[in-house]
């Protein structure tokens, strides 16, 4: 049998919380602004810090980002659709997409 693979959309939140933790990291430690582990650690700090208990689970798993798979690949599409993300970074150290 073959799978039926369904593409969801990165919501509005999701982008945001990406986008937010690119800021954060920018400001806190420019080098690790590009760092796909590293923006997935801020994203989950960010999350904790937003929201608690239940309503984190909720929101979670409303974003899909529930695992940290979830939380990459979204990170991934994040730089697919904004490439200019990583304009601020020399040349030979961009993320290959």
């Amino acid at each position: 049998m073959q799978e039926t693979v369904v593409k969801q959309r990165m919501t509005r939140g999701t982008k945001n919380l990406i986008t937010e933790a690119i800021e954060t990291l920018q400001k806190e430690s420019p080098e690790k602004q590009n760092n796909r582990n590293d923006i997935c650690f801020k994203m989950v700090e960010l999350l904790d810090h937003k929201f608690d208990g239940k309503n984190f689970d909720y929101q979670a798993r409303r974003m899909n980002l529930e695992t940290t798979g979830q939380i990459l690949h979204w990170i991934e599409e994040y730089f697919e659709r904004y490439p200019n993300r990583q304009r601020s970074l020399p040349e030979d150290e961009k993320l290959e997409v």
